[in-house]
């Protein structure tokens, strides 16, 4: 095979993987999953996305009992509603035990999109993109 030949193949694998990533079709919500993972020191909330999803930032920085994660769909179709994520898919005897009292996808607020969650008492966090740009991790543990 030559190496015309290869980039050939490369470059239809390419194409059609960004195909299907932007313009195949739409997912009903920009949210795909919500787990909560417990260990002894922290919690960990995964948030799964449909669509790649870039972190702008969050506000507060460091802790309390509202954090508001600015979101960004790499997409081209437009992830403009609300809904609650709390009732939806944490469901688990062990999620409800959880401090967070709710979780929002706020996608038509201006200067969204946002992930809002709301604690039950100041906590202290982490907010980090998962691989792939399709999952977003927050580590959390009360103060």
């Amino acid at each position: 095979m030559t190496l015309r030949n290869i980039l050939i193949i490369m470059a239809l694998i390419t194409a059609g993987f960004i195909y299907l990533t932007f313009f195949g079709e739409k997912p009903d919500t920009l949210v795909a999953d919500v787990v909560i993972i417990k260990d002894k020191d922290a919690s960990n909330l995964q948030v799964e996305f449909a669509s790649p999803v870039r972190h702008l930032g969050h506000f507060p920085e460091k802790q309390g009992d509202l954090l508001q994660i600015k979101l960004r769909a790499i997409s081209f179709h437009d992830f403009n509603e609300s809904y609650s994520l709390i009732n939806t898919f944490i469901q688990s005897h062990e999620a409800k035990d959880s401090l967070i009292t709710d979780i929002r996808y706020e996608g038509n607020v201006p200067g969204g999109p946002f992930l809002t969650i709301k604690f039950t008492q100041p906590v202290s966090y982490q907010v980090n993109e998962g691989d792939g740009l399709k999952a977003m991790l927050i580590n959390y543990k009360t103060i």
